[in-house]
């Protein structure tokens, strides 16, 4: 619920009430064209939206005016970005599999209420298999979205947005 004034119509005061919880933040690991259309669907939301990549200078990451916060960071230290908690949900949409792997070195082991990881299922197979094989413990991974989104057979970028959207949603609720 939104913030709101109330005027009381008998004496003319006037009520502020402003609601307490903690706000749904997403943070989305990839300011390329799937970041860039994740962020303008999670702009019509309910989702405070944190936009992280590693490439200085990406035209999608500068032309996105929907996110909230935008920065250019190191991905092997992404959980410095990163709140821990029931209102966080990670998004992992980076340029492929080497950071996807370092973004997941970085996270796993922290609480989220989501993460979630593009990618074929193959690649997030292999993906996974590479991580348990370094030590990491099924339990954790088995916690990842990977694939990422609701299966709708989504083939553009916005259907992919709106997929992941959706699944963010149905864990929001």
């Amino acid at each position: 619920l939104p913030c709101h004034y109330t005027k009381n119509e008998s004496d003319g005061s006037w009520t502020f009430i402003e609601p307490v919880c903690l706000i749904d933040k997403v943070f989305i690991l990839g300011g390329g064209h799937v970041g860039l259309a994740l962020c303008e669907v999670l702009s019509k939301l309910d989702f405070e939206i944190h936009l992280l990549d590693h490439r200085d200078g990406l035209n999608t990451l500068e032309m996105n005016g929907f996110a909230h916060s935008k920065k250019v960071i190191d991905f092997q230290e992404c959980q410095k970005y990163i709140e821990e908690g029931e209102n966080s949900y990670v998004v992992i949409v980076s340029f492929g599999y080497r950071t996807d792997k370092i973004i997941l070195k970085s996270l796993l082991g922290r609480q989220y209420r989501y993460i979630g990881m593009m990618g074929s299922k193959k690649k997030t197979e292999v993906l996974f298999a590479d991580l348990i094989g370094e030590g990491y413990s099924r339990s954790e991974i088995d916690k990842v979205f990977a694939p990422i989104g609701v299966d709708i057979k989504s083939e553009t970028t916005y259907e992919i947005a709106i997929s992941i959207a959706a699944q963010l949603i149905k864990v929001k609720n």
